[in-house]
């Protein structure tokens, strides 16, 4: 659900750029229709949340969605390699770069919130598993 709504966003923001910047003439329509995605979103997000928040399930979540988060970004060199950034205007960009441009974006501001918003005994836990997950990608394959 996370990753839905992440992708709801981006959609969203695409469209923006693009119809701030006359790349497509999209109609008010279709980001109305985003705007109601990424809220419908939003909306599962919360609730599946709020399910989680007394068992302590949402500690799990938001280290779970940090890791991915963190997955996610380090493959963004390779994804972004390929283009050249024209700066931060959608101008010149084709749909795919600027889809995994707002994505980069979007990915970064999340994970620095979550980060930002974990406890201390989050952040202690946080930081195992990411030495964890380093030293298992520097592992040999046997």
């Amino acid at each position: 659900m996370a990753q839905q709504l992440c992708c709801a966003r981006i959609g969203l923001e695409v469209l923006r750029l693009q119809a701030g910047h006359a790349v497509v003439v999209r109609t008010p329509c279709a980001v109305q229709v985003a705007e109601g995605k990424v809220a419908a979103c939003e909306a599962d997000v919360a609730d599946f949340m709020d399910s989680f928040a007394w068992s302590g399930g949402l500690h799990e979540f938001r280290l779970c969605r940090a890791l991915y988060l963190r997955m996610l970004l380090s493959s963004a060199p390779a994804r972004l390699a390929a283009w050249k950034t024209p700066g931060r205007s959608a101008v010149g960009m084709s749909r795919s770069q600027l889809y995994e441009t707002v994505a980069h974006r979007l990915e970064q501001g999340e994970l620095r919130e979550i980060e930002h918003s974990m406890s201390a005994q989050e952040r202690t836990v946080y930081a195992c598993l990411l030495a964890f997950y380093r030293r298992a990608d520097d592992a040999p394959l046997p």
